[in-house]
C-alpha cells in the first residue's frame, strides 16, 4: 500500500473506490484447452469440459481449475396469454406468486405472443417442478398452478462475451497449480488425462491445447 499511498494526492477528488489486487506468478494459467465442434451445442462442449475438469482437479498439484465461455443458464417462464385471458387472471399474478415464493422474476417481454420470464430461484426451488408446480391462484377447492398456464424451461441467458479458439467457437478450460510444484510432471499429467478422455469423447467434439506455459518456461532454462 506504500507505493498507493505515494500517489494518493494525485487521484481525481471524485473517486469513489480503489481496488489493489495482488497477483502471484503462481495463479497464472499453466495450460489452456479449447472445446470446439461445428455444430454442436455449447453445453455438450461445456459437460465435457467439465468431466475433463474433475479428472485434472485430482491430480496433484493443480491448486485451480476453471471451464468458461458458455452463457448463463436461466429459467424461463412462457406464459399462454390466451390461456390467461379466458381465465380472467392478469399476467402480473404470475409474477407476485413466484416473488412470493422468493424467486426474482422480471418484468419478461413478449415473444411470439408469450409473455416470457427470466426467473432466477433464489429460494426453496430445487427443480423445474417446483417452479411449475406454484400456485397462483386458489379457492373452491382448486388451485391454478403455473404449469397450468405457462411452460417451464431451462435456456440460455444472454451472452455477455464470445469464446472462440481459431475462428470456431468454443469452451474453454484452465489450469493452474500450486507453489513448488513441478510444471512440466503436471503438465504431462493434464495431456495424459486429455489424451485418455479423447478416447471417449461425443461424435464431433474436439479437444485442442492452446496454451502451453511450461514451453515459455523451458525457453528460459534453455537461454
Amino acid at each position: 500500500m506504500r507505493e498507493v499511498n505515494a500517489i494518493r494526492s494525485t487521484l481525481p477528488a471524485n473517486l469513489v473506490r480503489l481496488d489493489v489486487d495482488k497477483v502471484r506468478t503462481s495463479y497464472t494459467n499453466i495450460v489452456q484447452i479449447a472445446y470446439t465442434g461445428d455444430g454442436v451445442p455449447l453445453r455438450a462442449l461445456e459437460d465435457s469440459a467439465e468431466q475433463l475438469k474433475d479428472i485434472i482437479e485430482r491430480i496433484p498439484g493443480v491448486r485451480e481449475t476453471e471451464v468458461w465461455g458458455a452463457p448463463p443458464t436461466e429459467i424461463h417462464v412462457a406464459v399462454d396469454m390466451g390461456k390467461l385471458s379466458q381465465l380472467g387472471v392478469p399476467v402480473t399474478l404470475v409474477s407476485q406468486a413466484l416473488r412470493a415464493e422468493s424467486v426474482d422474476a422480471p418484468a419478461g417481454t413478449v415473444h411470439s405472443g408469450a409473455r416470457r420470464f427470466n426467473v432466477k430461484a433464489t429460494g426453496d426451488f430445487k427443480s423445474l417442478d417446483d417452479i411449475a408446480n406454484t400456485v397462483i391462484r386458489a379457492g373452491d377447492g382448486r388451485a391454478m398452478r403455473v404449469k397450468d398456464i405457462a411452460t417451464v424451461s431451462w435456456a440460455d441467458g444472454e451472452s455477455r462475451h464470445l469464446t472462440r479458439f481459431k475462428g470456431q467457437r468454443a469452451i474453454f478450460l484452465t489450469a493452474n497449480i500450486k507453489d513448488n510444484q513441478n510444471i512440466f510432471a503436471i503438465r504431462d499429467a493434464i495431456f495424459a488425462a486429455i489424451d485418455a478422455l479423447e478416447k471417449e469423447l461425443p461424435a464431433g467434439i474436439t479437444i485442442n491445447r492452446g496454451f502451453d506455459q511450461s514451453v515459455n518456461v523451458a525457453k528460459r532454462l534453455n537461454t
